[in-house]
């Protein structure tokens, strides 16, 4: 079992700012890598990845303290472009129209990969 992280817009452990959005009925707000978390999570399920979990990081530990335990990715917030000097295959800076939901594909193919990585 490995786990894509979504890395909000959190240092450490403290929320800088809280990025919403309406949720999937149109109506309330729900935290945008939530609402990203859960879209990965459907896609794993749908197309049976049932090596890989999907979590949004509490920001507690940085983008390279999760890799150490866990082979897996880590998808950074583009509002945290330029915090961290960070090169890694497996720690992707997202695009904003990624974060916001808006063009997933680069991001599938990304956990397409770690799938067959792992032998799926």
């Amino acid at each position: 079992m490995t786990t894509v992280y979504i890395y909000p817009k959190m240092l450490s452990g403290k929320q800088a700012k809280n990025s919403t959005g309406p949720n999937w009925l149109g109506f309330g707000h729900k935290n945008l890598s939530t609402q990203l978390a859960d879209k990965l999570r459907q896609y794993v399920a749908a197309n049976s990845h049932h090596a890989i979990n999907v979590a949004v990081a509490d920001g507690s530990e940085s983008p390279e303290a999760l890799l150490r335990s866990d082979d897996g990715l880590v998808l950074i917030s583009p509002y945290l472009r330029g915090q961290f000097a960070i090169t890694s295959l497996n720690i992707i800076y997202l695009s904003e129209a990624e974060y916001l939901l808006r063009q997933l594909p680069r991001i599938y193919r990304r956990i397409d990969q770690l799938d067959q990585s792992l032998g799926g």
